[in-house]
């Protein structure tokens, strides 16, 4: 009876045990522990997390009590391929190396400083950096496999040679502190381009580029367009906020469906009228006295 008994209060404790859900034992972020489990998943039957903030729950909760702030624990979900953080106070990664099937992962609006340890998850495609503060970005030439990166408002003064990423379609660097991009003239594989808000005056080498096809340059200090007249592959070109004034260069470009010119110095716009007939959209077409 005694054996029966104890054998009917160990089934039960063991039933109990498989319902209590994933160990959290070495997570030591509440905010992290409740976005797991929310997926109401074992840790190795999570492959899609998305822990973001967003603008309701930080409004919801004013004192950051949402936020993400320690990432300890998370090298437990290993079969994780897409990773969402955006909007919290992450600064130390070290534990994301461990996530080896990645490809996509969103640290964006962080407190990232260090990007060794993204460096190490070789089969990443997509990665969103934007808002941290980062300076060196030369790490990253490791991810030969990205399809997609943005990098945009960190403190990123140079920009170094990623011409062994040929798989690279998009790339975003807005807001930065770059004057020299003559290195992205290397990634030879760029569809899409966007460098605004940044102290750009030489743009010459961006006709290695043969597969751009969109190009965003607003907000920098380009006074010379010559080259785009080489760049009859472009689809979009975006030129805002610079020291144009003078549009022969784009006459004659025989792709070019959308062209933004606002707040230049531009007096004529007749050089671009056989364009905008063909059916290119300008944007900002007006007298400018900038």
């Amino acid at each position: 009876m005694k054996k029966i008994l104890f054998l009917i209060i160990s089934v039960l404790i063991f039933s109990v045990s498989c319902q209590s859900g994933p160990d959290f034992k070495g997570f030591d972020d509440e905010s992290l522990i409740s976005c797991i489990k929310k997926t109401e998943k074992k840790f190795e039957e999570i492959t899609l997390l998305d822990c973001s903030n967003t603008e309701k729950t930080l409004k919801d909760n004013p004192f950051g009590e949402t936020k993400i702030k320690s990432l300890k624990g998370i090298e437990k979900l290993t079969n994780l391929t897409f990773l969402k953080l955006r909007k919290n106070k992450i600064a130390d990664i070290s534990m994301i190396p461990a996530l080896k099937k990645l490809v996509e992962l969103d640290l964006g609006e962080n407190e990232v400083t260090k990007l060794q340890p993204v460096a190490k998850i070789i089969g990443l495609k997509k990665l969103y950096l934007d808002k941290n503060y980062i300076g060196d970005v030369r790490p990253l030439k490791t991810l030969v496999n990205l399809e997609e990166l943005d990098l945009s408002k960190n403190g990123i003064q140079g920009f170094p040679d990623f011409s062994n990423m040929k798989k690279l379609k998009k790339l975003y660097v807005n807001s930065n502190r770059l004057s020299d991009i003559s290195s992205i003239s290397g990634i030879a594989s760029l569809e899409l381009l966007s460098v605004n808000d940044n102290a750009i005056i030489d743009i010459f080498h961006l006709n290695k580029l043969k597969n751009l096809k969109v190009l965003k340059i607003s907000k920098n200090r380009i006074d010379d367009i010559i080259v785009f007249g080489k760049m009859t592959w472009l689809d979009e070109i975006d030129i805002k906020d610079n020291q144009i004034g003078n549009l022969l260069p784009l006459k004659d470009l025989p792709s070019l469906k959308v062209l933004d010119v606002e707040m230049n110095t531009i007096r004529n716009f007749s050089d671009v009228a056989d364009l905008e007939k063909r059916g290119c959209v300008i944007k900002g077409k007006k007298i400018q006295r900038k």
